[in-house]
């Protein structure tokens, strides 16, 4: 008798370490903030962060932008697709001798997969002049990928610091 609990209390942990490994392996990675490559959405946004924090720009790019995002500035189309939008971009980021990141207002919304951030750096060009940068992005992820990329400056992104954004970063799409 005392054979047969122990058999039952042994199928029973089994049972129940089968039923959380299930869990982990097939339920977890479709919840909307986990993905193969980065289990945590903002592990992945604060790891981009401190890539462009060091004037890894491209790196960060080639990490987490999606192959299939679309890139705007000021609401105007940039570049759709990873290749046109890095194609887009290196003449601006390989003209710079040094990149002096500066990363700030760092907002993350896990559970939309949004995320927003000030770009307050600056570069050194080839003439060895400091160039200042003042701009806002807006993400979108999904799967670990930047999806969408939303770059506001000069009085557009005024009018949207002015309206909450920094607060309430899912407000962007509302009023789209």
């Amino acid at each position: 008798m005392i054979r047969k609990e122990n058999s039952l209390s042994q199928v029973d942990l089994l049972t129940h370490q089968a039923l959380i490994i299930i869990f982990h392996l097939h339920l977890l990675p479709e919840t909307p903030i986990m993905n193969h490559l980065h289990p945590n959405i903002e592990a992945a946004i604060k790891h981009q962060v401190e890539l462009l924090n060091t004037g890894r720009v491209l790196e960060a790019f080639d990490l987490f932008f999606s192959d299939h995002g679309e890139m705007y500035e000021n609401d105007n189309l940039f570049g759709h697709g990873k290749i046109e939008c890095r194609k887009r971009q290196e003449p601006y980021i390989n003209s710079a001798k040094e990149i002096l990141g500066q990363i700030t207002d760092v907002k993350i919304i896990p559970l939309a997969q949004i995320c927003i951030f000030r770009n307050q750096s600056s570069f050194i060009d080839q003439k060895d002049k400091e160039i200042q940068i003042n701009g806002l992005h807006w993400q979108q992820w999904e799967n670990g990928k930047i999806i969408e990329e939303c770059y506001f400056h000069s009085d557009k992104m005024d009018k949207i610091i002015a309206s909450g954004i920094l607060d309430n970063p899912e407000k962007l799409k509302e009023n789209s």
